[in-house]
């Protein structure tokens, strides 16, 4: 072939390669920038699963009756579970952008979303007053929660590692975690003179974290 037809494939072919070359980058700032979104919701939903199992588990024993007990249980979760408002939202928004990326991760993690709501919404005032029916349906409760943590450690893991290796190792060897406050003994007994004004002892809880989580950004 005369080199006068040669030069031309060849710039033809580099341009080729440039435009590729480019939209990968493209793409791979795209799904970095989606796993990273969803993998910051999944931490600060999972301080919030966090919180309100060890709360709960510290609190309960401190109640005579269980109607006492479960308002304040159905109190806690609507003044401070997937708080602010937004977090519900936004977190689902997340898991939709990720499905286009990874569709079999995504339909994981719309169950787990499914397990949110449902610990959100559960109320077992009802059934409070009959204390073997309500043990049982609480029961459930604790298993859900605990379910809901340990699947979204599992996520966590599994999205950084998607967002790149240096995320997935800060995640797996490092203590990440530890912006996540749970209950201290001596928070609990503030806990037993203020179940009345539970937004400020809640508050406690949640300002202490986002502290810890700024000081370790």
């Amino acid at each position: 072939m005369k080199e006068q037809y040669i030069w031309p494939l060849v710039g033809v072919a580099l341009g080729w390669l440039l435009n590729a070359m480019s939209a990968s980058a493209k793409v791979r700032a795209e799904n970095r920038k989606s796993s990273a979104r969803l993998l910051s919701k999944l931490i600060q939903i999972k301080s919030q699963v966090v919180i309100y199992r060890s709360t709960t588990r510290a609190m309960q024993p401190m109640f005579g009756k269980h109607p006492e007990y479960e308002a304040f249980r159905v109190g806690l979760i609507e003044r401070h579970f997937l708080k602010p408002d937004s977090l519900e939202h936004d977190f689902k928004s997340a898991i939709d952008d990720y499905s286009s990326l990874y569709p079999l991760s995504a339909s994981k993690l719309e169950s787990t979303y499914q397990a949110i709501l449902k610990l959100k919404t559960v109320n077992l005032k009802a059934a409070s007053n009959d204390p073997e029916a309500y043990k049982k349906l609480y029961r459930t409760i604790e298993l859900n929660a605990e379910g809901i943590e340990t699947a979204i450690e599992t996520h966590i893991k599994e999205c950084a590692f998607h967002h790149g290796l240096v995320t997935y190792l800060k995640v797996k060897f490092t203590n990440y975690t530890k912006v996540i406050k749970k209950s201290d003994p001596k928070d609990i007994e503030h806990l037993v003179g203020a179940v009345g004004d539970l937004n400020s002892v809640m508050d406690k809880f949640n300002n202490t974290h986002n502290k810890q989580f700024k000081s370790d950004s």
